[in-house]
């Protein structure tokens, strides 16, 4: 570190320690932590900054969500309204590595974060990084039962495959009608197409 540098965080502890004599809002103990010469926001929050911030606008979303004249705005009214808010809580979900505890969507962790979102802005002036982290990770990590219906909903969808009807001849010249049944595979999906359109498939 270069004596300017260090001179620079000196004079920075001066500030925030001797002169402005700040307590923490949270702890009410004097502020210890603040940005140094040449951090930013962005570079000290890291990898959940963007999280942090999009709180603010998933706040906005979800208290006009709550006014059906908001809704009713933007087409959607009743039953119709309630469950697009629930089809979006479980998208956001989806992006959730229950291995990880990574969110993989910032607008996803945000929305988990809204309640309590007024109490740590604070966290934000003052670099409290530490804090931030241990608080932001606490209210944003689903519950249980979200994590049960995270793995319903991430589950492999069912394959409904088309079976066929088709007419075959026996020895003795009978017509009987035969039911063809294909695998609930992507490779039994190709394989009714083919069947359906086999005499189209052949004029091409």
């Amino acid at each position: 570190m270069s004596h300017k540098n260090q001179a620079d965080k000196i004079r920075n502890r001066t500030l925030w320690q001797e002169i402005f004599q700040l307590s923490h809002p949270l702890t009410g103990e004097p502020v210890s932590t603040w940005y140094e010469p040449g951090e930013t926001w962005n570079s000290v929050f890291g990898d959940i900054s963007s999280a942090f911030e999009e709180c603010r606008a998933e706040c906005v979303g979800l208290f006009f969500s709550a006014h059906p004249e908001a809704m009713e705005a933007v087409g959607y009214t009743g039953q119709e309204a309630e469950a697009l808010m629930l089809r979006a809580g479980f998208l956001a979900i989806e992006t959730y590595s229950e291995d990880t505890g990574f969110w993989a969507q910032a607008h996803a962790q945000g929305l988990q974060y809204y309640e309590l979102y007024l109490q740590p802005r604070s966290l934000m002036p003052n670099a409290d990084v530490a804090k931030g982290r241990e608080f932001f990770s606490v209210l944003t990590t689903p519950p249980k039962y979200l994590l049960e219906l995270k793995r319903i909903i991430s589950a492999n969808r069912s394959m409904f495959v088309q079976a066929h009807t088709r007419i075959t001849k026996n020895k003795e010249g009978e017509s009987r009608v035969m039911l063809e049944e294909f695998d609930a595979t992507s490779v039994g999906i190709i394989e009714s197409g083919l069947a359906r359109f086999k005499e189209w498939i052949s004029d091409c």
